[in-house]
């Protein structure tokens, strides 16, 4: 190579360093920057010219024309991106569900100034006054207030979780907005980067960036499967359907329950539509399409635990439950059904709901405020059957049945309605007259009535549940004195405390141990504090993995200062070497055109 040749060899050494240079100093700029991958130079030589090619010389002789400038690439670790992503979005699924747990203790815990265990604690204090004396007025009234505090401040609860529904409901739609958003700028990221890079010639290195973290924000929100195509376009699916292809965006769709208001997001391309063009649901009333199969099991080897959208859907629920949510219905009974058939399908029935906090605490929150009132209405009820005469004769299974005045007539217990019925269906006649029962009616006084809209409801729910408005505005009218004249001390007094002391109820049909109503409660709320303890320590499990994996992947796409500026030091001394190697270069033409010119 001729002398003038070799000044390309340092001109090369000069633009390769200015190049690297310039590459240190962006990522220099961006050693903050959320998301930023490190951007490192790749050097390479460029074209030999080849002297001579003799078959006996090892090699080639050769002379090298300096170095080139191959590319600038971009750091990052496949195997880290794919572990973070996953246990990120893992992470968003116990986040969301840790955070629906403590939204409950918060609204157990504190209901205006004052904790509804106070309530309860209220009511049982009255009924213990009432043992003591129940024809006292003063008593008398102190209950029938403590009742109807007891329903206000019952539906204040349910009302409560039924917002929060609602507030998991709104954040559903905006995550399914922001999917849906995120899709359609990595398509328009995908195209951009493409026309970039198709002459092979750059690297759209920033795009790449806000590609990735586009990908990181989705893999929070739902379990996503990332693949690229012979071009670089990254292919997305989520929860295994397609989501971003080459130049489409597949959209998640909203559907709106009619009833409930709830979203549901769906796939349109596997939908099925009614005449009106609204999406159909299968047997189960499941939407055809859905995005998310909320019937399988929650578990981290089966990935069915990532997903901050995901856990929205859970921890809402599909509806407003009550206590009916947590048995089968009547009719799903076969004939002649044992008990243990009964609690199978109850539980068959409860598991659609047990997974989802708030659906959850709400049956068993409902079916507590059932249990009181249907409880305090039979007692009141039967006080007025043998009040009147009827006669308890008890059974050896230690069950009891009711004979009419007369003896002619036998009744036994409805366990749906807890009327007394005899064989036909009727029930005993009451005296209009008589102990306990309302004049206006020829009924007994009920303390608790249901709304007029759901008169034709399970039974008593939070939501369709009133104090009787007569007993409300006269307590007296209850009496509680026995046609002898004496305060009825067995039928109302010990029945009442029988009401909340017997232990006899359960929490949901996969509890087998019994409690009473005043327990009853504080194991409602053992059962989410332990439930809150849990989910707790698998978020901070969670976020201590996300923490190490993120640790992991940053080393390696991070910027490190300390090392940029070592290679701004190893560039600076590249290009003055260069230079002064130029230099040298010039000199030898200067001397050699000096002295010829001689």
């Amino acid at each position: 190579m001729g002398i003038f040749g070799s000044l390309y060899v340092g001109a090369s050494g000069l633009q390769t360093s200015q190049n690297a240079l310039n590459t240190v100093a962006h990522n220099m700029t961006n050693v903050d920057t959320e998301g930023y991958t490190r951007q490192q130079v790749r050097q390479s030589t460029r074209f030999y010219n080849t002297i001579s090619k003799s078959a006996s010389a090892n090699a080639y002789q050769q002379v090298g024309l300096g170095v080139k400038f191959a590319e600038v690439a971009q750091v990052r670790d496949y195997f880290l991106d794919k572990s973070y992503r996953r246990e990120h979005g893992r992470e968003g699924f116990y986040n969301i569900s840790c955070d629906a747990i403590e939204e409950v203790e918060e609204i157990f815990q504190e209901l205006d100034g004052e904790a509804f265990a106070d309530t309860l604690k209220n009511i049982w204090e009255s009924v213990e006054e009432i043992a003591k004396d129940p024809s006292n007025t003063v008593n008398q009234g102190v209950l029938v207030q403590r009742c109807n505090e007891f329903i206000n401040r019952s539906r204040l609860v349910y009302d409560d979780l039924a917002t929060y529904q609602d507030d998991l409901n709104f954040d559903v739609k905006q995550k399914t907005d922001r999917i849906n958003e995120i899709g359609r700028r990595i398509d328009e990221v995908n195209q951009a980067i493409l026309k970039i890079e198709a002459g092979e010639v750059e690297h759209a290195n920033d795009l790449n960036d806000e590609r990735n973290r586009l990908v990181d924000e989705l893999s929070e929100i739902a379990n996503i499967t990332l693949d690229t195509d012979v071009d670089g376009n990254y292919l997305i699916q989520i929860e295994g359907v397609d989501f971003v292809n080459v130049g489409s965006v597949k959209e998640l769709e909203i559907y709106t329950d009619p009833v409930t208001g709830f979203y549901t997001p769906y796939w349109k391309m596997l939908a099925k539509y009614d005449a009106d063009g609204n999406p159909t649901a299968d047997a189960n009333g499941n939407i055809i399409g859905r995005v998310f199969n909320m019937d399988r099991e929650i578990s981290s080897d089966m990935n069915t635990d990532i997903g901050s959208l995901k856990g929205l859907l859970l921890a809402r629920g599909d509806r407003r439950t009550t206590f009916a949510d947590m048995k089968a219905d009547p009719s799903d009974y076969p004939p002649g059904a044992t008990q243990a058939e009964k609690d199978a399908l109850d539980a068959k029935a409860y598991a659609k709901i047990k997974d989802s906090v708030v659906m959850n605490v709400m049956a068993e929150f409902d079916k507590l405020v059932n249990q009181v009132t249907t409880g305090i209405n039979s007692v009141l009820y039967e006080a007025a059957l043998f009040g009147n005469g009827c006669i308890k004769e008890d059974l050896p299974d230690g069950t009891y049945q009711i004979r009419s005045k007369d003896g002619s007539a036998t009744y036994t217990k409805d366990p749906d309605t807890g009327k007394w019925l005899d064989g036909g269906g009727n029930e005993p006649s009451f005296d209009a007259d008589g102990y306990l029962v309302d004049p206006a009616t020829g009924k007994p006084y009920t303390m608790f009535n249901m709304t007029d809209d759901s008169a034709d409801g399970p039974g008593f729910t939070t939501t369709n549940v009133k104090i009787n408005e007569t007993l409300r505005k006269a307590p007296s009218l209850l009496g509680f004195i026995r046609p002898d004249g004496k305060a009825d001390h067995e039928f109302i007094g010990d029945a009442l405390k029988s009401v909340f002391a017997s232990e006899i109820y359960t929490l949901n049909p996969d509890v087998r141990t019994t409690t009473n109503l005043t327990n009853y409660y504080n194991n409602l709320i053992s059962q989410v504090s332990n439930t809150g303890y849990v989910m707790r320590g698998i978020s901070a499990n969670q976020t201590i993995t996300v923490t190490n994996i993120r640790s992991a992947r940053e080393e390696i796409l991070g910027v490190s200062s300390d090392e940029e500026l070592s290679n701004m030091i190893q560039f600076q001394n590249a290009f003055n070497a260069s230079s002064r190697y130029v230099n040298a270069i010039n000199e030898m033409i200067e001397h050699i055109l000096t002295t010829l010119g001689r």
